[in-house]
């Protein structure tokens, strides 16, 4: 299964509830991003303490998400509405379907554990077998090949 997605170009004042309104109408997600993003238009809105925590791109896109059979014209049309602006225009690219997990963690390399050590509490030691358990298991984990945690029980000795 593929998904669709709509880059809509709007205004600052109509992003967040234009944005709003195609979730309610069937978006499975919606981000609102700078139009002029890699342009020296391009402006920086960071988010940061101390700034305007609702500040939108004068000129913003907002890039949403939808089911390969949605109507895309028809969902448009009634946020529009919803929001009392005129249907955007909007341009449409089919996203394929992937392994969204198996891509994600493909972003990040293991990491190598050459000694693990945990004191909890003071003069409690773990059995060597239990140490190289959770070792195997984060490994496993890292490139993908252990979905669930191991179970683990600790011995003291």
């Amino acid at each position: 299964m593929h998904y669709q997605q709509a880059a809509i170009t709007v205004a600052a004042h109509q992003a967040d509830v234009l944005s709003d309104a195609l979730m309610a109408h069937g978006a499975l997600s919606t981000a609102i991003e700078d139009a002029n993003a890699g342009t020296d238009a391009e402006e920086p809105i960071f988010g940061e303490p101390g700034m305007p925590t609702d500040a939108l791109w004068q000129k913003s896109v907002i890039v949403a998400l939808f089911d390969a059979n949605a109507h895309i014209d028809a969902i448009l049309a009634v946020a529009a509405q919803d929001c009392d602006i005129a249907p955007p225009t909007y341009r449409l690219e089919t996203v394929p379907e992937q392994d969204w997990v198996r891509l994600t963690q493909s972003q990040f390399d293991p990491i190598q554990f050459r000694r693990v050590c945990g004191l909890p509490h003071h003069g409690t030691r773990y059995h060597p077998t239990l140490i190289s358990s959770i070792s195997n298991w984060t490994q496993d984990w890292l490139s993908g090949q252990a979905a669930t945690p191991p179970p683990i029980s600790a011995c003291n000795g």
